[in-house]
């Protein structure tokens, strides 16, 4: 995720684990606990967020637009999402969705230069002499290599004599439009803002601009950009390799290849990455019918209807549509099936991961899932009070339920505590945290949960889903993020959480235990590893 305005920033690890919990992605152990631990209070469990009415229109060329009026609001939250995220990203190209992402915020034929025909003409000799100088390098050629990057120097001066940088930023700006950021997920990319009411049509007009005729300027400064911050969140994040390693091994067992690696991509295929690969990624998916768009505020339906079938309707497709991944899920794999298990070790806190497959987005099963993991996590769960209370015997544990598009997983978690993870016998200590997960699971599989249990877990699950939907922007990730990943009507999902958990009983879940405490889980140990003296 990225911040675009005159200078860019990264967002704060709480507000990153405020977008994940929101969207439903995973987030790591140290971010799963982060969040437990800077949960503020929350009020009194109240009433389901009562449903709003959704507005949906699809254009003739296949955009679907979704708004949700809010009265006396004076900004409107505007966002939206293409269904295509890194789970597309080429073999060889892993990287490229994120890219195009940070790509998009460079302006496009018509914002961001003076003299867009001379331009264009520039960046084609641009890719060229680059295409040149690797060659002479990989040949060598000291001469060669020398001579093609003169010329490079001199045609980025060129270059930055025409070129605007940060136009389209300037003209958001000037309209008040604010909160500009972006976000790539395996399943889809999403773009929004906070626009002032009366600004509405500057918005529609910048958005369809950058899709209709964008340029990707500074792509190699961007290009940076995204290997930083693929380092940030995974080389330089204890446990971050690990974790990274354990996905890439378990999600193709489990029929789901395209979630083996990070949402920002591989390091060594980001560094080959080519202005030609991100415009075909962007012209394959960037589609017309993959594009859905959302708003959340005082807005009249008739106003974004015409605001959408001016600016949205010129858009048009570029190519081919590209096959879908739910098809090919289950087949690209050749992986054999079974459990995954890893021991690796980190500068971090020890610990041990269990993770099961389990339903995906949408699926009928989603609502059980969360209820059993709620049913063990957090500070009122069966894990922390065996675990972490009564036996002390971890510093933390809890689990995690996160559905993506094609699959999603459960997680059981234990982390060690400082003096165990730092002395003594490590493995054995990890073994005796497994099993007591594993314990702890099995009990709900025997014994099961009472309907008080359940209710209080369902009372904190709805306030937490409230309590994501109160501010605009939340409710517009949220409908982006749900529809994105639905081939039905996902976004109905968020006003119908309530009734989903309370379709569930206690025998459900205790069903559901069963059938999990019959499998074996695929296992992530982190040992802890001592700093050199």
């Amino acid at each position: 995720m990225s911040v675009r305005a005159s200078s860019r920033r990264s967002p704060s690890m709480l507000t990153t684990v405020w977008l994940l919990a929101l969207l439903g992605v995973a987030a790591g152990g140290a971010v799963a606990q982060l969040a437990e631990g800077h949960r503020a209070p929350g009020p009194a469990p109240g009433p389901a967020p009562a449903p709003s009415p959704v507005h949906r229109l699809t254009l003739d060329n296949g955009v679907e637009v979704l708004l949700v009026r809010r009265a006396g609001l004076p900004f409107v939250a505007a966002g939206w999402a293409v269904r295509a995220g890194s789970a597309d990203d080429p073999p060889g190209a892993r990287g490229t969705a994120h890219l195009v992402e940070h790509l998009l915020h460079q302006g496009s034929e018509t914002l961001g230069t003076s003299d867009w025909p001379r331009e264009r003409r520039l960046l084609e000799r641009q890719e060229d002499l680059v295409d040149r100088l690797e060659a002479a390098r990989r040949d060598g050629s000291g001469s060669g290599a020398q001579d093609a990057a003169r010329r490079l120097s001199e045609l980025h001066r060129e270059l930055t004599a025409i070129q605007r940088k940060g136009e389209a930023a300037a003209w958001a700006a000037r309209g008040g439009i604010t909160a500009i950021d972006a976000l790539t997920e395996p399943d889809f990319s999403i773009y929004w803002a906070q626009v002032p009411l009366g600004q509405l049509e500057l918005w529609f007009w910048l958005e369809s601009d950058r899709l209709a005729a964008p340029v990707f300027r500074d792509f190699y400064s961007e290009l940076q950009v995204v290997a930083e911050e693929l380092a940030q969140r995974v080389a330089s994040r204890p446990g971050g390799p690990a974790e990274a390693e354990f996905d890439a091994l378990f999600w193709p067992r489990v029929g789901v290849p395209g979630y083996a690696w990070p949402a920002g991509g591989l390091a060594e295929e980001i560094a080959a990455l080519r202005p030609r690969d991100a415009r075909g990624f962007f012209d394959r998916h960037y589609r017309p019918d993959r594009l859905l768009f959302a708003l959340v505020g005082d807005v009249d339906p008739e106003l974004v209807h015409r605001l959408a079938d001016v600016y949205l309707g010129r858009l048009a497709p570029r190519g081919p549509a590209p096959p879908s991944r739910r098809s090919e899920a289950s087949t690209e794999s050749g992986e054999a099936p079974g459990p995954v298990v890893l021991e690796r070790s980190c500068r971090c806190r020890a610990r041990v991961e269990l993770r099961w497959p389990s339903a995906a987005a949408g699926d009928d099963e989603e609502a059980l899932y969360d209820l059993l993991a709620g049913v063990l996590n957090g500070r009122t769960g069966r894990l922390h009070r065996s675990l972490v209370e009564q036996r002390e015997i971890a510093f933390a544990a809890y689990a995690l339920h996160a559905s993506r598009g094609l699959a999603g997983s459960l997680r059981l978690t234990a982390e060690a505590l400082e003096s165990t993870s730092a002395a003594g016998e490590p493995e054995a200590e990890l073994a005796q945290l497994q099993q007591a997960l594993l314990t702890e699971l099995r009990r709900v599989a025997e014994h099961g949960v009472t309907a008080d249990e359940l209710t209080r877990v369902r009372r904190r699950l709805m306030t937490e889903h409230a309590s994501q939907l109160e501010p605009s922007q939340g409710l517009l990730l949220r409908l982006l993020a749900r529809r994105a990943v639905a081939e039905a009507a996902g976004e109905d999902r968020v006003w119908r959480r309530g009734e989903l958990l309370d379709g569930v009983d206690p025998a459900a879940v205790q069903a559901l235990a069963t059938r999990l405490v019959r499998l074996e889980p695929s296992v992530l140990r982190l040992r802890r590893e001592e700093a050199p003296s």
